[in-house]
């Protein structure tokens, strides 16, 4: 197997293949981004026990069997699956899979593990699109794996990849139509973009925001620790690349100091928290309300 993108959730799907004995190359660009993620799995390691999010293993001994690569042949010279995770840019995705189409084998399946973009839009450019589909897992040790097809992705691709998500111990949830964002991440979205457009208005603080769901749902942690959680970075492209969102340009205009600051949360250290020991996991954090 291929994973393209050494960012937090390429270096979560490889993990999760190496761990079901798949040979996995896991490919960059940048060897600066390759170089630190045995610092990131270590990190997302520490954080999903601090978040109390199961029984995380420590899985640094898994890192020493996955080839880390710059060069697209050695990635994919015996990969049967392919995983991209890189950002949420439609001609970036569209350039990026016409080139390893061209490089991979004739029967290898291609993924896109997009959050938001249409997979037949990123398909146009490809010569087989009935072997592309989305492959989309969720940040943390959530078993839920989207599997959504094209206009011309065939069953055959559907199935084999039903299959290959229960090989690595997870639940495939095949979409019955085409829609971005999946089930899962619609119902997030709108909580997400709901949170960010009360904080961008002046209506509560990110803190207290937080706080009014936690009280009300019983979760251990509200929207902006969620955020936090999948990256500042991935909540603005999201916003950028979906021009149905009321409002974008307000939540556009609140995220962009973030980004451009570099706090793009747990994976830089700090966002709308401080980690690794966020306000929210904070005794007395519920009872507070800034001023």
């Amino acid at each position: 197997m291929c994973v393209i993108g050494a960012g937090t959730m390429g270096t979560q799907i490889a993990i999760q293949a190496a761990k079901s004995g798949y040979q996995v190359a896991l490919f960059d660009v940048s060897e600066k981004a390759l170089a630190q993620v045995e610092a990131r799995q270590k990190q997302m390691f520490e954080m999903a026990l601090r978040m109390g999010i199961g029984q995380p293993a420590d899985n640094s001994a898994i890192l020493k069997q996955i080839l880390m690569t710059t060069d697209a042949r050695i990635a994919t010279a015996e990969a049967d699956f392919i995983s991209e995770s890189i950002p949420e840019d439609l001609e970036l995705k569209r350039q990026l899979h016409a080139n390893f189409e061209s490089l991979c084998k004739e029967n290898t399946i291609i993924t896109t593990n997009t959050s938001s973009l249409p997979v037949t839009d990123i398909a146009k450019i490809l010569v087989h699109p009935e072997r592309f589909a989305a492959m989309h897992f969720h940040s943390g040790l959530g078993l839920l794996v989207d599997i959504m097809r094209g206009e011309k992705t065939s069953l055959k691709t559907v199935n084999s990849l039903k299959e290959f998500v229960k090989s690595i111990g997870l639940v495939p949830m095949v979409m019955r139509k085409e829609t971005p964002g999946y089930l899962y991440n619609n119902l997030l979205i709108n909580l997400n973009m709901t949170a960010l457009k009360l904080a961008a208005n002046g209506s509560g603080t990110p803190h207290d925001i937080d706080r009014a769901w936690m009280i009300t749902s019983g979760n251990p942690y509200g929207p902006f620790g969620i955020i936090d959680a999948v990256g500042i970075d991935l909540a603005y492209d999201v916003a950028r690349s979906n021009p149905t969102i009321s409002e974008r340009d307000i939540v556009l205009n609140f995220l962009e100091p973030y980004v451009k600051r570099g706090e793009l949360g747990i994976k830089t250290g700090k966002g709308f928290y401080v980690y690794p020991d966020p306000a929210y996991r904070q005794p007395g954090f519920l009872d507070q309300q800034d001023e």
